[in-house]
């Protein structure tokens, strides 16, 4: 996350492709856990289509360019190619690429005056490294934007094909809004009567019904003409548009907090498109139906709006399904206008729709009423955008409540609650709110114009979900305060961060003395930066700096009822005073795993060493833990009874905690004796433990944390273990295994990967069950026999 470079862009362009191998694993597990549904898309197919429109586009370009003539539209020339590289730097082409660089050397040398040809090219040079060429280019193209808008008469705040003409569409109008806003993101100035005038006109043109037309409400067709239906992609097209108009003329509304902001002309629109969404992505052909620019524009307003719905519909999901039904086999899709601009539209719904959630807003009620959830409606919407600049790609941010599945919270890593109330959650909604945090999630808390009420409130929630642990202070050391891009020792002042901690990971942070919505809303990025970058480095903590996931991609995991089990394996989780539990969700997603792939039940029960016998309970016993390991004389027999008797012991330092670890080692040494001295070398490479019916584990990976503080490049396993009569009995970690089990990367871990941990486990448990493949236990195999 450094400033654009041409160096930088190389390793942003590898860092994607790192990325996207080391989610396979997670995509696989989590298609192998739903199994087929009558969906057509899938992340797999997504990133196929994407990836054949993008050699579809290449292989239409000639002479460094996409253009085509057309019969009307006045003088759009550069307009197609540069809705061609658009949609390649948003599937993730690099700048440098030889024929894109032709491609921006045509647009940069070919003047255009075309109101849909400039505001591309704006999309177009705001995602280039701001050289001042680039800079010049945008200048000019823009000024002849903010200067061709009619600012009389009954076109007032729209465009025609180019400068001086009479006619007018709200489409041209729409575009040539996306054209400023990108210039002005950029940070080029452009007035407020600007977007005063565009605002004007979309609300004076918008019709009774919520909806827009092509020419709005006030076309008045003669001769031969018609009225313009109200359509999907203009709807789109206007609800966008206000959602800009909105961030430059009315975030200063929401300083104070004064209760849910609402728009009225957006939010009569996003009922019109909820009651009509039939019409987008449907087969049939509606008047005036342009498919894939509507799928573009309704992108648009999803990332816009933080909507994943509209009435119970996933937009994404049925677009994506549309597209996979109607591509052609060599990776177009065609129709009006012609393949190379629906292909660019198809891709730009696929790459921006799919883009990681930076934050999940919870949108929830106080007793009866809606809560004050959404005060600073652009808060989360503007420090998204603020992070994907700094990171150079697209991110997006969504809207959810309590109502949906779990599962539908872990879209993202954060939910972002915010607002100025006691909160007041049912029984049914914080269990919802605990299973998203023992899943691996983290909830960010916001107390707005620091109100007290929500604190106290904030604070008494913690309690009641994490009764175990307390809310502190960060540390000044604390991973989100050095380990990210933005260290905390350069701000001139460092807010307070209140955290709930298991040992290992945060899993809720509150903001107690500073407003960071209110930061957000109106972009204080000057007086106020220290709160941008304290987001950015949050969202980096969440997903280890780069392991983010695109929409449709989960570690999630649940079991599927549909696969009967052929083994059984009985894993009993040792309890003993101290913090043996930091991960309960750990055991529940490994159990699903082993359903699903293996078909095995793993039946997990928790043995309380102070007060029960491990004999006849279990085939594996796992001990893990955060701070230091004290165990009584009856506890350490029963542990070497229950090895002694065939068991398999499992330990790690959860966190790779170090004062578990050490402690742990001690009491193995005690309860082992001379046994124990075998675990101060790692096991080799090729031992049998990491192998399952002679398929042997590879890629092996670390999280960044532990590269850094103590691994380095090491690709090999670590793990440590003692060989009791011929067969390995004790099976220990240093590193952690126990939080990538729950499957979130996140920062401050010293241990393997997630998808690493998960597969070791997974090894350790399925070499337990079958003893052709490795030394286990005569135990284990026994039970199977009889559990059949």
């Amino acid at each position: 996350m450094a400033p654009r470079n041409g160096e930088q862009a190389r390793r942003l362009h590898k860092c994607k492709s790192v990325e996207a191998r080391a989610l396979v694993v997670v995509v696989l597990i989590a298609l192998s856990v739903f199994g087929s549904t009558s969906r057509a898309a899938n992340p797999r197919d997504v990133d196929a289509a994407i990836n054949d429109a993008v050699k579809y586009l290449y292989s239409q370009q000639q002479d460094g360019k996409w253009e085509r003539e057309f019969d009307k539209h006045g003088d759009q020339s550069t307009g197609q190619t540069a809705l061609a590289v658009h949609a390649l730097l948003s599937a993730g082409e690099s700048h440098q690429d030889e024929r894109i660089v032709k491609a921006i050397d045509y647009l940069k040398k070919t003047p255009s005056t075309g109101v849909y040809a400039l505001a591309l090219r704006c999309q177009v040079w705001s995602q280039l490294p701001p050289s001042p060429e680039v800079r010049a280019a945008m200048a000019k193209d823009v000024k002849i934007l903010l200067g061709s808008i009619d600012r009389e008469g009954r076109v007032k705040g729209f465009y025609g094909y180019n400068p001086g003409t009479k006619t007018y569409s709200l489409s041209r109008g729409h575009y040539a809004a996306l054209g400023v806003w990108a210039a002005a993101q950029a940070g080029y100035e452009v007035p407020n009567n600007y977007w005063q005038l565009v605002e004007k006109g979309w609300i004076d043109e918008q019709d009774p019904s919520g909806g827009w037309s092509y020419k709005g409400k006030s076309y008045q067709p003669t001769g031969d003409n018609q009225k313009y239906p109200v359509t999907p992609g203009m709807t789109a097209d206007g609800i966008a548009t206000l959602f800009i108009t909105q961030d430059y003329l009315h975030a200063d509304e929401a300083v104070t907090p004064r209760g849910n902001i609402k728009n009225p002309y957006i939010d009569k629109a996003l009922d019109w498109m909820s009651a009509n969404f039939k019409m987008v992505a449907n087969d049939e052909k509606f008047s005036r139906d342009y498919p894939y620019a509507t799928l573009y524009a309704i992108e648009r307003i999803g990332a816009a709006s933080g909507l994943k719905y509209f009435d119970k519909i996933d937009w994404y999901e049925i677009g994506a399904d549309r597209l996979m039904r109607n591509r052609k086999n060599n990776g177009s899709w065609t129709g009006d206008y012609g393949a190379v601009v629906n292909t660019s539209f198809a891709i730009l719904f696929l790459a921006q729709g799919r883009a990681p959630i930076v934050m999940n807003k919870l949108e929830y009620d106080i007793g009866d009423k809606p809560g004050n959830w959404n005060q600073r409606p652009r808060d989360v919407a503007n420090i998204t955008r603020w992070i994907g600049k700094q990171s150079e790609r697209d991110l997006n941010w969504q809207i959810v409540n309590l109502n949906a599945p779990v599962e539908e919270l872990h879209d993202s890593p954060i939910l972002y609650i915010a607002g100025n109330q006691e909160l007041k959650f049912t029984k049914e909604e914080s269990e919802k709110l605990r299973q998203f945090i023992e899943a691996g999630g983290l909830i960010l808390g916001n107390a707005e114009a620091n109100s007290i009420a929500f604190t106290k409130s904030f604070k008494q929630l913690a309690k009641d979900l994490l009764p175990n642990y307390e809310l502190r202070q960060l540390p000044a050391d604390h991973a989100i305060f050095t380990n990210q891009q933005f260290p905390a020792e350069k701000w001139k002042r460092k807010p307070t961060i209140l955290g709930v901690s298991n040992g290992a990971r945060e899993m809720m942070l509150l903001a107690p003395d500073v407003d960071l919505s209110r930061a957000w809303q109106v972009q204080e990025t000057g007086s106020k930066i220290e709160l941008f970058q304290l987001a950015a480095n949050i969202f980096l903590y969440s997903v280890d700096k780069k392991e983010v996931q695109t929409k449709g991609q989960t570690y999630q995991v649940a079991i599927d009822q549909r696969i009967k089990p052929k083994q059984f394996i009985a894993v009993a989780r040792l309890k003993f005073p101290g913090n043996w539990d930091p991960e309960p969700g750990g055991w529940r997603r490994i159990s699903a795993i082993l359903n699903n792939r293996d078909r095995v039940a793993v039946k997990v029960s928790t043995v309380d060493l102070t007060k029960e016998k491990l004999d006849n309970i279990s085939d594996v016993a796992h001990l893990s833990g955060v701070g230091k390991l004290r165990l009584t004389d009856a506890s350490r027999a029963a542990i070497k009874k229950f090895v002694d008797g065939g068991g398999t012991l499992i330990v790690d330092a959860a966190g790779g905690n170090a004062e578990f670890a050490q402690s742990a080692e001690a009491e193995l040494n005690a309860i082992f004796g001379t046994d124990a001295e075998q675990l101060k070398n790692p096991l080799p490479p090729n031992h049998p433990i990491y192998q399952v019916n002679g398929r042997k584990l590879e890629d092996i990976s670390y999280r960044m944390f532990a590269r850094q503080k103590l691994v380095g490049e090491l690709k090999g396993p670590r793990l440590r273990g003692i060989t009791l009569n011929g067969r390995l009995a004790v099976i220990y970690s240093p590193e952690d295994l126990t939080v990538g089990m729950v499957g979130q990367p996140i920062d401050g871990i010293i241990g393997y990967s997630p998808s690493t941990a998960t597969e070791l486990m997974r090894y350790i448990l399925l070499n337990s069950l079958n003893p052709g493949a490795s030394p286990t236990t005569q135990k284990s195999a026994a039970t199977t026999k009889s559990s059949k």
